[in-house]
């Protein structure tokens, strides 16, 4: 009822007539009553006192149905991991983003306090989150081995509205995409819009789990990122013939940009364009490629 928030701003804030005037006249389509007294409301809870357990609590125990976004970026330790048990309240939440998770002060003594999203929190994400409708989670730069990343895959078993993993940055390796790998085979109901795996070390251990990978059966991966790894050529060739054989894959965009892709593979690519059905995009910037 927005008569009912149009009142709970005057009554509780002490707006004058005036003020609200000039408020309603600032709002538009997108913007109510209703988040305007959240905003101020919050920023009285946030402004008396540090943030601590218990402030976030009354927070998350008022907003938490209505969150659709969720941000966590250099959490400072006054809270630390308490952060992630607020995730058991957001049940509607789409898009859950978290970044470096640390202590504010890691960059002005290096290596003195803990970097990254370590298995701790990891099970805590597994533990509290309540991702039935989450659409994207963005984790990015947070030092995320294959373990830690395999936790976070857990939490997504029953996420069957989710589109869109981004994963860049971390220390994934082979073992990370075998994860996934599984991931994709045992839970296929996940329709996949992005899954970027960039800059993970994929590749360095000889193995060629990115060809295992775009081999799958009725792939659900729309746009693969695997940009600044380690695939060499002979690797290259080989996803490249998966990717053709593959004709239920709905993969049509591929990055393999600045790898190690540097032979004459003017060849592979020639016989690719001919067989290939299915994917629309390869973008190979970056590699030392010499076509003839």
């Amino acid at each position: 009822n927005p008569h009912f928030w149009k009142r709970a701003c005057r009554e509780t804030f002490g707006f004058t007539e005036n003020n609200m005037i000039l408020l309603e006249k600032t709002l538009n389509s997108k913007s109510t009553f209703k988040e305007v007294f959240f905003e101020k409301y919050f920023n009285v809870i946030l402004s008396k006192n540090q943030v601590t357990l218990d402030s976030l609590v009354k927070v998350f125990e008022i907003v938490g149905g209505i969150v659709k976004n969720f941000n966590i970026d250099e959490i400072s330790s006054t809270i630390g991991k308490s952060v992630f048990q607020m995730l058991e309240f957001l049940a509607n939440l789409e898009h859950l983003s978290i970044h470096y998770i640390s202590t504010n002060n890691e960059f002005k003594i290096q290596n003195e306090f803990e970097q990254g999203l370590d298995i701790e929190k990891a099970t805590l994400i597994l533990e509290f989150g309540r991702f039935k409708n989450l659409v994207s989670l963005n984790i990015e730069n947070n030092n995320i081995c294959s373990k830690i990343f395999s936790k976070i895959l857990k939490s997504l078993y029953d996420s069957t509205n989710f589109k869109e993993l981004r994963a860049s940055s971390n220390k994934l390796g082979d073992k990370g995409l075998k994860k996934l790998i599984k991931f994709v085979r045992h839970y296929s109901k996940i329709d996949f819009s992005l899954v970027d795996l960039s800059e993970n070390s994929i590749g360095i251990d000889g193995t060629n789990l990115a060809r295992e990978l775009v081999s799958i059966p009725n792939l659900k991966i729309h746009e693969l990122r695997l940009s600044s790894n380690f695939i060499n050529s002979s690797q290259f060739s080989e996803i490249l013939v998966a990717i053709a054989q593959n004709k239920s894959s709905k993969l049509r965009i591929l990055n393999l940009g600045i790898n190690l892709i540097s032979d004459d593979v003017s060849s592979t690519l020639k016989n690719f364009i001919n067989d290939n059905s299915t994917l629309e995009q390869l973008y190979l910037d970056g590699n030392n490629i010499k076509i003839e």
